[in-house]
């Protein structure tokens, strides 16, 4: 009985081992995701301008925050910004004095031009 339990043991250690080998990759696998690591964790830049939309001016000291982050800058004295979204990051959320808060989509565009919306 303890020879079977002994070699019981001694396979099950065996299998163990070998589960927890690490899988071998292939080159090209191996490229592929060293490559697709790298895309994933970069951040987005956007730059862009934010204009009041009745008179076309720049609209600066606005608080653009990346939604669901803390991550956040100001517009510049003419409206100017730029922001570095992390990966996954949806939307930008602009909030002015002054003017209704507005949602962007971050998708594909690196610049966008915003058209706030003056409260009355």
């Amino acid at each position: 009985m303890k020879t079977k339990l002994s070699l019981f043991l001694f396979l099950a250690s065996i299998f163990i081992a070998a589960c927890n080998q690490p899988k071998k990759v292939n080159e090209k696998e191996s490229e592929a995701i060293e490559v697709h690591k790298e895309e994933a964790t970069e951040p987005v830049t956007i730059k862009g301008k934010i204009v009041n939309k009745e008179s076309g001016d720049g609209v600066s000291m606005t608080m653009i925050i990346v939604k669901g982050t803390t991550t956040g800058t100001m517009s510049g004295p003419n409206g100017e910004f730029m922001i570095q979204a992390p990966v996954g990051a949806k939307k930008l959320v602009f909030s002015a004095n002054g003017f209704e808060t507005f949602e962007a989509d971050i998708d594909s565009e690196k610049e966008m031009e915003v058209k706030l919306i003056p409260k009355k």
